[in-house]
């Protein structure tokens, strides 16, 4: 449901203070971990019980099983696998997790993702969210120190979902975050041929996008993410890989 003009969203339904996340190998651990020590409520689950097994020292609650927790009503659910394992986790998800409960995924191809959630129904809980981390010579012990959100949107997303994860990335993770859709991301990413990561160096160029943001605004999208900026957001450039980025998107938003 979209704010009435001049209102404000509430600030208590578009909190993400319980988040889940799916997976904790370098990223979602480094996620998780992060969330955690900003505060913010996280409960985990990871198909290798070795890889979770230290995690309840970082403050981070382990479950017993993946149903456990997606149907503990965690405000976002994040998830955090290689691609091929989330036909099955979708699965496993989609009839159990909580109709409030937003769900993310992590993985750089957004038009797969977005077809895979389509595909168990959960297509209207579903904001796309890939974190674009700069790869430096020495990885930093935090990778999200200097991370950069891409969410992607389409004509069915839920501008208060949308919002919900938008809290997660500015203020759980203290990370900027620009808004497109699922095609221009899979492009400016360059999906067939880039890792997860992004060199702190840009390669080449990327192809320029022949859609963006601007062809949501039957929908009203643009004068949305206007409006918010107005409210408290600012508009934004990134330097280097980021901004390569942010300039074929019509709309940076970051934390003011």
């Amino acid at each position: 449901m979209h704010p009435l003009p001049g209102m404000a969203p509430s600030p208590i339904l578009t909190s993400a203070h319980k988040v889940g996340v799916v997976g904790l190998g370098p990223i979602g651990l480094a996620l998780a971990q992060r969330l955690t020590g900003r505060g913010r409520f996280v409960v985990a689950w990871d198909p290798d019980v070795q890889s979770g097994q230290s995690a309840p020292s970082d403050g981070i609650r382990m479950m017993r099983s993946l149903e456990e927790l997606a149907s503990g009503k965690p405000d976002v659910l994040a998830l955090a696998v290689e691609s091929t394992l989330l036909p099955s986790i979708l699965t496993n998800v989609a009839p159990v997790l909580a109709q409030a409960s937003v769900l993310i995924d992590l993985n750089r191809n957004q038009t797969q993702a977005r077809k895979r959630v389509m595909a168990v129904g959960l297509q209207d809980q579903y904001v796309g969210a890939h974190p674009i981390i700069r790869e430096n010579a020495v990885r930093p012990l935090d990778p999200f120190n200097d991370a950069v959100w891409a969410l992607c949107v389409d004509r069915g997303t839920d501008y208060n979902r949308f919002l919900t994860v938008a809290d997660m990335i500015t203020q759980g993770l203290g990370n900027p975050l620009i808004c497109m859709d699922d095609s221009t991301h899979d492009r400016l990413t360059a999906v067939d041929s880039q890792p997860l990561t992004v060199p702190g160096q840009a390669q080449a160029e990327p192809p320029a996008a022949e859609t963006s943001i601007l062809e949501l605004d039957e929908r009203g999208w643009q004068g949305q993410l206007q409006d918010s900026a107005r409210r408290g957001w600012q508009v934004t450039a990134f330097t280097s890989v980021h901004q390569a980025v942010l300039s074929r998107c019509p709309l940076g938003l970051a934390q003011a």
